[in-house]
């Protein structure tokens, strides 16, 4: 693998961003010395550490993968407002805006009957997070079988209004791991494991939330 698809993108993130000096985003964003992209672009098989490609995926909410595999330049409208949605899940979970818990309806916890797409099939409990505008976004495992009969699992994603995800409608399948295009994959499986953790928190009761705060005054 080459580098030129990610010093490529970088060109392209600083021109979006208005960052017209190379120098400016070494120092202020990649936090490197002035020169090192100057020393990278030498050898197109050469990438930056691990800590750079972070800083300057976290600044500009792309994931790293995509960074390396795939041109910004071509990415869609639609394709941007969804990349830019999925981040948007990803931020809000990380900050403590939405919170996720195991999905289970009114009808004595069953999945509602079209929670994939017409191929997909349940392979796990769903998550479910809800916003106060009345709409729930649900992350899913789900698998297919192929022309083979092979068990193909992955994860979908569905956003639809509260009402309906209850009334066995929830059948807006925002994205997949299984059929969206390659470089979506990544920030799936990002905010899907992000999303896990978060779900594997401690209950606690409002009271015991109160006393401990109450402590932690002192």
């Amino acid at each position: 693998m080459q580098n030129t698809t990610l010093l490529q993108n970088i060109e392209t993130l600083r021109s979006l961003n208005n960052i017209d000096k190379m120098s400016t985003f070494e120092r202020e964003i990649a936090n490197v010395s002035v020169g090192y992209f100057s020393r990278i672009r030498k050898n197109p098989t050469v990438f930056p550490s691990a800590d750079v490609l972070y800083n300057i995926s976290v600044h500009f909410n792309w994931s790293i993968e995509f960074l390396i595999s795939n041109d910004i330049r071509i990415v869609g409208e639609n394709m941007k407002m969804l990349m830019d949605f999925l981040r948007k899940v990803r931020q809000d979970t990380i900050n403590g805006k939405i919170k996720w818990e195991f999905f289970q309806s009114d009808r004595n916890g069953a999945l509602p009957s079209d929670l994939a797409d017409v191929s997909f099939f349940p392979a796990g409990k769903p998550l479910k997070a809800s916003y106060n505008n009345n709409q729930v976004v649900l992350l899913a495992p789900v698998y297919y079988q192929d022309d083979k009969k092979r068990e193909l699992h992955g994860v979908s994603m569905y956003i639809d209004k509260s009402d309906n995800i209850h009334a066995s409608r929830f059948s807006k399948c925002v994205c997949s791991t299984l059929t969206s295009p390659a470089f979506i994959i990544p920030e799936i499986k990002e905010l899907f494991n992000i999303v896990q953790q978060q779900s594997q928190d401690i209950r606690m009761n409002p009271e015991t939330k109160r006393a401990i705060a109450e402590v932690m005054k002192l």
